[in-house]
């Protein structure tokens, strides 16, 4: 599942005042992969495709060890 590019959040900060934020880029994944963390979501669980967050050779190993 691919993640939107941009993204407008509501937050509060230190001092209870709200404000909204705009991100796109590497900011916006950044904040949604933070916000999957208070979903209490760990990045592992959207993994669709081991190879795409490691090498082949770490790939290769890791499919050696299942055999």
């Amino acid at each position: 599942m691919r993640r939107p590019e941009k993204i407008i959040i509501e937050a509060s900060d230190e001092k209870g005042n709200k404000f909204r934020l705009k991100a796109e880029g590497f900011l916006s994944r950044v904040i949604q992969h933070e916000y999957d963390h208070l979903d209490g979501i760990e990045f592992t669980k959207k993994i669709t495709d081991m190879r795409k967050i490691m090498s082949l050779e770490e790939y290769k190993k890791m499919s050696a060890l299942k055999t």
